[in-house]
């Protein structure tokens, strides 16, 4: 969305500039004027009704996704999951320790799933009414966006540098046949023997220190 109503930061113009005709964005409203407020943090230059992003999403998401979802896990299939095993994610969402898994093993199991599904719809019409917002904001639709990317980045480092390299040291750990050893302290410490071997060739990895 925000390529086509932002004109990927360029104004909507110049997306109808270089591929003119393509989406009817802003209607009959001239592209230039509605690029005439972008920098502003509220533009109703190139409107949009609240129906068009609230009402129609929540309906399609009813009748073609919550509806058939419902009959089909919760019905048709429902023997079937519990004889295979099949995890869910309403299974793992009643399993949490948090506030909504609680409250939804407060309710009797017959209306469980309405009102799981209904969290889910609930979160539709939050992010369509946050889409209407951004289509007539750029700098909030921007700073959304640049946020996003900076999460993803440092999510997916932390994971690199934390998770991975744990694992990758306890499977290392694990073909020394327990020879080599760790604290997860200030530094891991690994054992001589193993590294002498040959078999965990990381000592001129930051972080390691021989034992």
């Amino acid at each position: 969305m925000w390529a086509v109503r932002w004109g990927g930061g360029l104004g909507y113009a110049a997306f109808e500039r270089a591929w003119p005709g393509l989406a009817d964005v802003c209607g009959d409203v001239d592209p230039e004027v509605a690029d005439s407020c972008m920098l502003d943090l509220w533009c109703d230059a190139c409107p949009a009704r609240r129906r068009e992003f609230m009402v129609y999403p929540l309906c399609f998401y009813i009748v073609f996704w919550s509806i058939p979802y419902y009959l089909v896990m919760f019905h048709v299939l429902s023997d079937w999951a519990k004889r295979t095993g099949k995890s869910t994610l309403f299974q793992d969402y009643m399993a949490a320790d948090t506030s909504a898994g609680r409250f939804l093993r407060s309710l009797p199991p017959m209306v469980q799933p309405v009102v799981y599904l209904s969290f889910h719809a609930l979160h539709v019409l939050l992010s369509s009414g946050i889409g209407w917002i951004f289509w007539h904001s750029f700098p909030l639709h921007t700073a959304f966006l640049v946020v996003t990317v900076l999460t993803t980045i440092v999510n997916g480092s932390g994971y690199i540098f934390k998770v991975f390299s744990l694992r990758y040291y306890a499977e290392r750990v694990e073909v020394c046949g327990g020879d080599c050893h760790h604290s997860f302290g200030d530094s891991l410490i690994v054992n001589q023997r193993c590294l002498s071997s040959g078999r965990l060739n990381i000592q001129d990895r930051p972080g390691f220190t021989r034992k």
